[in-house]
């Protein structure tokens, strides 16, 4: 005869002979069972269903909608990019229109790009010598570098494109740039 939870909450007359634990038992074994499979469910809930690390694929979906990715967000995605994504959400977030961000998303999606300046400079990139006229030049003309296989109307370039627009400042240019190499 094993105590359980059930059990420990009644009256002491129910547990303090062997006939009563016994009938007491019976009644409430079913019920125990029951409650231990449902603690158990809610202990492991996190991890089956809001941590992008544990839960499922098919979560993906809502959690993206509730981190805050709305439009932004596709179900067509690769599982492996939306978990990623996921995961990064909050540094995503506070780097979103900086090389950071934009790093981070081409990252998850597994994409080669790179983001250079096409004329200007790159905040915390660029190092400067102190003779140019840095006011003169437009710091906001950039190039992504991507492969030769990145053709417009892939889903490489597309998702390319797609972080440009929704990633990287609306201030910007942005000139995709397509190179005979890979680049690593």
């Amino acid at each position: 005869m094993s105590i359980d939870p059930i059990i420990q909450q009644l009256p002491k007359a129910y547990r303090s002979d062997i006939e009563q634990a016994e009938i007491a038992e019976a009644l409430t074994s079913a019920i125990n069972t029951f409650l231990t499979n449902i603690n158990e469910f809610l202990d492991n809930y996190e991890s089956l269903f809001l941590d992008p690390y544990t839960c499922q694929p098919e979560w993906y979906d809502i959690i993206a909608e509730w981190t805050g990715w709305g439009e932004l967000w596709s179900s067509a995605w690769p599982d492996e990019a939306k978990r990623c994504l996921l995961i990064n959400t909050n540094k995503i977030w506070s780097n979103r229109g900086n090389i950071v961000g934009f790093t981070t998303v081409i990252n998850c999606f597994r994409l080669q790009a790179e983001l250079r300046q096409a004329t200007g400079w790159i905040l915390a990139e660029t190092a400067f010598t102190g003779t140019e006229p840095l006011l003169l030049v437009d710091p906001f003309a950039y190039t992504i570098r991507v492969p030769s296989n990145y053709i417009e109307g892939t889903v490489e370039y597309n998702l390319v494109q797609y972080t440009i627009d929704n990633f990287l400042p609306c201030w910007g240019e942005y000139t995709i740039q397509i190179s005979g190499t890979s680049i690593t």
